[in-house]
């Protein structure tokens, strides 16, 4: 909202991709100024002149750079056919008949020519150079950010290998104790594995004669 209020209250707009549904959300025919780069003084001092003084009331001054917006060379090739020298102004109509109206590219512009233009358009006697099929504008959609995207299938990338590693290190681990234990074995002397067994065998002896005990008293 913010954004599109600072936009409404630019007297002469750079017209980019991402605000011109705005713009075009006016119903007014678009007064373009295409250049190829930082728009001249002189010409927007002209443009602001004739704004200040009510004679672009009924349209919507604005400009373009064709380097800041590449698309713009594809439609002033849609306009004539070929990219015409800069910079260059036209009416565009888009929601009235589709009409597009060229400033002179011999004159001069400035606020007089540019005025008597205007005049002789609203009267009719200008010749529009195309007309633009009827197409329905809508506002663009909203953009996405690659990079949380990139970050979240990262995110899930790890959470499903992590299991695998820890299985791995598990595993691991485990075939690295069990060799330890092994090693151990094989070092205890041979003495010391006998009386191990010793003992074992004696407790299950000692554990069968209490049970028999336990059974005679019975």
């Amino acid at each position: 909202m913010e954004y599109k209020i600072k936009v409404m209250k630019e007297e002469h707009p750079e017209i980019t991709v991402e605000n011109l549904p705005i713009y075009l959300r006016l119903q007014k025919p678009l007064l373009i100024l295409f250049n190829d780069g930082s728009i001249n003084p002189q010409y927007k001092k002209a443009i602001l002149t004739l704004v200040k003084e009510k004679h672009l009331d009924s349209l919507t001054p604005c400009w373009l750079n064709l380097k800041n917006t590449p698309v713009g060379r594809g439609i002033l090739q849609t306009y004539f056919d070929a990219l015409p020298p800069l910079p260059r102004i036209v009416v565009v109509n888009l929601h009235s008949g589709g009409q597009v109206f060229a400033f002179p590219s011999e004159q001069a512009i400035t606020e007089q020519n540019l005025l008597s233009w205007l005049k002789k358009l609203k009267a009719g006697l200008e010749s529009h150079i195309t007309i633009l099929p009827a197409q329905k504008w809508k506002p663009p959609l909203p953009a996405y950010d690659f990079l949380s995207m990139m970050d979240a299938a990262a995110s899930q990338h790890s959470a499903r290998k992590a299991p695998k590693c820890i299985k791995e290190t598990n595993v691991q681990e485990n075939d690295k104790k069990q060799h330890e234990d092994k090693s151990t074995i094989r070092k205890e002397p041979i003495e010391t594995l006998r009386i191990k067994h010793w003992n074992r065998s004696n407790w299950f002896k000692e554990g069968e004669k209490s049970l028999r005990h336990d059974n005679k008293e019975l």
